[in-house]
């Protein structure tokens, strides 16, 4: 993972940059980066020409070696996870976040069983051919909800009900992230052996959610000596690129590593309240950029697309609602929260509502779906977006 080492050397080197013109310099920031840039290869060619062992070739090479394309998908991705789980803080879980992360495995688990289950045999009806394990790899992927959007439409339901969603929505990116890469590597690394893949899920969750804490945790304390909402933001890049870079030198899983370093940043809610907006932009701006991309594939695509996405738009609404209806007679999720059974599943099945992060994933796991699977998810998320989020509080 060059690219990610390198976006994390260029984050860390402008916030350390930022940091110490904002406590010593005083100088206009461009200024101060140049400046302090110059005097880096100053003192970079001193000890080269004095044969101290300074070797910057290894750095000169990841740059060379980074591909635009894969750099852009996996950076918008890590962007988009970070800036959800940052958002952890405006969520009350304190009661709930064991409650809210149960709900959201088992949904996630049966969501996925039961869309990669459906939407084979529905798109053989339709004489489109997509393998079990490509709809599986789909059903992980479309899992995830948009936590901004869940906690901005959701306004006629109880308050623990919207409190609820909001949290499994939250939990949801962690855990759809690791499922995908899981399903991923047991099908493409091991010839499709998924008796393998829950090996890989807890090896991968341990390391990724160590990496991210730790390299969060650093941050939550450097983020201080920054003293200007700039700077503030420059350490939480430097953050999210660097567990994901730390996360991929050491087999972890790196989007999960992002998600786990914005969650622990975000238990500092002065910064969220100070760069939380920001942060919040990036994610729409983002996703909207993901939508305008892959749209304008759809676009240019024959209108055969129309078939299979209407196909996934339905039995996606039906694995939600099995989900959730399963889920809450495991869970007793009404009497939990005191609401009627209905209403529960009404709500945390419509309102749903489906973002950035699974087109993201799409364009970044490998999967041999091909734009099939692509264009799905962009019917699943318009659809979701253009319908579910304008209606789910007439429901």
């Amino acid at each position: 993972m060059e690219w990610l080492q390198t976006l994390a050397i260029l984050f860390v080197l402008a916030a350390l940059f930022r940091i110490i013109n904002e406590r010593y310099l005083n100088l206009q920031n461009t200024v101060a980066v140049m400046v302090l840039a110059v005097g880096c290869l100053v003192i970079t060619a001193v000890l080269k020409w004095a044969d101290v062992g300074i070797d910057i070739s290894q750095f000169v090479d990841l740059v060379d070696d980074v591909d635009p394309t894969r750099l852009l998908w996996m950076a918008l991705l890590s962007l988009l996870l970070f800036a959800t789980t940052m958002q952890a803080s405006i969520i009350d879980l304190s009661k709930e976040k064991w409650f809210a992360l149960a709900v959201a495995a088992i949904t996630l688990v049966i969501g996925t069983v039961v869309i990669g289950n459906v939407l084979p045999w529905a798109l053989e009806k339709v004489d489109v051919d997509l393998s079990k394990f490509s709809c599986l790899l789909f059903g992980a992927m479309i899992s995830v909800t948009c936590l901004s959007v869940v906690s901005e439409v959701m306004k006629t339901p109880p308050a623990p009900l919207v409190a609820l969603a909001s949290g499994e929505s939250l939990f949801l990116v962690a855990l759809s992230a690791l499922l995908c890469t899981a399903l991923a590597k047991g099908e493409i690394g091991d010839g499709g052996k998924l008796s393998e893949a829950g090996g890989i899920l807890l090896r991968e969750l341990s390391r990724a959610g160590l990496i991210g804490g730790l390299v969060g945790a650093a941050g939550y304390f450097v983020v201080p000596w920054a003293k200007t909402t700039s700077g503030q933001l420059l350490v939480s890049l430097a953050v999210v690129y660097s567990s994901c870079a730390f996360g991929a030198k050491y087999e972890g899983f790196w989007p999960v590593a992002a998600a786990t370093s914005g969650l622990v940043l975000g238990l500092r809610t002065d910064l969220v309240k100070q760069i939380g907006p920001v942060w919040r932009s990036f994610e729409e701006t983002l996703t909207t950029m993901l939508l305008i991309v892959v749209g304008a594939q759809v676009a240019v695509t024959s209108n055969s697309v129309m078939v299979p996405v209407i196909v996934a738009v339905l039995v996606v609404v039906i694995g939600r609602g099995v989900a959730v209806l399963l889920t809450n007679q495991l869970l007793g999720i009404d009497r939990r929260i005191g609401a009627k059974r209905w209403d529960v599943v009404k709500f945390m099945t419509w309102g749903a509502v489906h973002g950035g992060i699974p087109l993201a994933l799409a364009m970044t796991i490998p999967h041999e779906g091909g734009k099939e699977l692509v264009f799905m998810i962009f019917g699943v998320v318009a659809f979701s977006l253009a319908v579910q989020a304008t209606t789910v509080n007439r429901i």
